[in-house]
C-alpha cells in the first residue's frame, strides 16, 4: 500500500424495516426511547363514498401532527412523515435515521393488509357506512388486551384473535384471524390496540 493510500473503516448502516409500517413503528419506539415516554401512532379508517379514506397522527409529550382524507395507508403514512419532519428534529444520528419511514415501495405486508380489509369488512356489514376504524400503536413495557369493538357508547367488549364481539350481543364475523400479522398480536414490549366504532357514538 502506497503512503497516499488511505483505509477508512465504515462501520455499515442498520438494515431498514421491511416495510413503512415496521419503520413507522421503529421511528416511534427511538421516540419513545430518546424523547417522551408516551409516543403513540394513531391509524383512522373511516368510509367515503364508495371507498374509505385514512388519517394518521403522531404524538408525544405535547406534540402532535395529523394528516387526514387520504386514500391509502401509504399516503398517510407518507404524508405524515413529512409533516413532521418538516416541524421537528426526531434522529440524534444517521445511523438511527437510517430506519425513518421515507422511500417504501410496500407500507404494509400482505398478512396486515388482509387483516385490516376482513376488519373493513367486517365494519360494513354491522354498521353500513356509520364507522369509525382507529389502530394505535405504543412502544410500552407491559402490553394490554390488544383489540376491542362495539359502539363506543359503553358495552365495548375485549378480544384478542378469533374472540370477536360486538355491542348490543350481536356476534361479529371472524375478522381476525388466529395467525394474524404482527398487527394483531402485541409482542413484548409493544402494544397494538385496534378499536371499531360507530361514529355516531363518538
Amino acid at each position: 500500500m502506497s503512503d497516499d493510500e488511505t483505509t477508512i473503516g465504515r462501520r455499515p448502516l442498520p438494515h431498514r424495516p421491511k416495510n413503512g409500517l415496521l419503520a413507522w413503528e421503529a421511528t416511534m419506539g427511538y421516540i419513545s426511547a430518546h424523547h417522551s415516554p408516551d409516543a403513540m401512532l394513531k391509524l383512522q379508517i373511516y368510509p367515503y363514498q364508495d371507498g374509505v379514506r385514512w388519517a394518521a397522527s403522531a404524538s408525544w409529550s405535547q406534540n402532535e401532527e395529523t394528516v387526514g382524507d387520504k386514500d391509502s395507508v401509504a399516503a398517510a403514512l407518507r404524508d405524515l412523515w413529512r409533516v413532521l419532519s418538516m416541524h421537528h428534529t426526531i434522529f440524534k444520528s444517521t445511523e438511527a435515521a437510517s430506519r425513518r419511514p421515507i422511500d417504501y415501495d410496500e407500507w404494509l405486508d400482505t398478512s396486515t393488509t388482509a387483516s385490516i380489509g376482513r376488519l373493513i369488512d367486517v365494519a360494513r356489514a354491522v354498521y353500513d357506512d356509520d364507522w369509525l376504524i382507529i389502530i394505535i400503536y405504543q412502544p410500552v413495557e407491559n402490553p394490554q388486551p390488544n383489540a376491542r369493538a362495539g359502539p363506543a357508547s359503553g358495552g365495548k367488549q375485549q378480544y384478542q384473535h378469533r374472540r370477536t364481539r360486538a355491542g348490543h350481543a350481536r356476534r361479529l364475523p371472524h375478522a381476525l384471524p388466529e395467525h394474524c400479522s404482527p398487527l394483531c398480536r402485541a409482542p413484548t414490549q409493544k402494544r397494538r390496540l385496534i378499536t371499531l366504532q360507530s361514529k355516531e357514538n363518538l
